[in-house]
């Protein structure tokens, strides 16, 4: 009754190609390399009809992991390589560490585990850059936060200094 009512509807068509993403990601954890195949080639598909480039090296990653699972190591290398392509066309940091990482796993059931390290590297290289990045940004939110605390705190301090002047004048008055 979902997928109908997800088929009858255009409002989500958008999301398309990352819910077969979803599907065919199911499909492999239950097995079912087939099924899975399909529906990552149709989101990668979709992904790539809409422009939807995040999404669509979304979707080559996860060819790259099927294939990759499956012991066909020159097709999950291919995938890997468009997921990185992609990845790196929109600058998405997180996902060309995962293709980085997707490489790394790739070489070391190859028995390279010079060729393994280096992606791992490059990998970590950029993971610690996103860490550092999500740190600094928090610690700019936590300060940014506190500003405001302090502002609001001078600005009852002075409501109440101000309060205290009006009953004194009243007094004197």
């Amino acid at each position: 009754e979902a997928l109908s009512l997800y088929n009858s509807s255009d409002v989500f068509r958008k999301y398309e190609g990352n819910v077969l993403m979803s599907i065919g990601k199911i499909y492999q954890k239950k097995g079912y390399f087939g099924l899975s195949n399909d529906a990552l080639l149709k989101s990668a598909k979709i992904n790539e009809e809409q422009g939807n480039l995040s999404g669509l090296g979304g979707s080559y990653l996860s060819l790259a992991d099927l294939y990759q699972a499956a012991k066909n190591p020159d097709t999950s290398m291919f995938y890997a390589r468009k997921a990185l392509e992609t990845f790196k066309e929109v600058s998405l940091p997180s996902g060309i560490s995962d293709a980085y990482n997707l490489f790394s796993s790739i070489y070391a059931k190859q028995n390279k585990p010079d060729s393994a390290f280096a992606y791992l590297q490059l990998a970590a290289v950029i993971k610690d850059s996103l860490a550092n990045a999500e740190r600094t940004n928090l610690l700019a939110f936590k300060n940014r936060d506190f500003d405001e605390i302090m502002k609001v705190k001078e600005l009852q301090d002075e409501k109440i200094q101000t309060q205290t002047r009006v009953r004194i004048f009243t007094l004197l008055a």
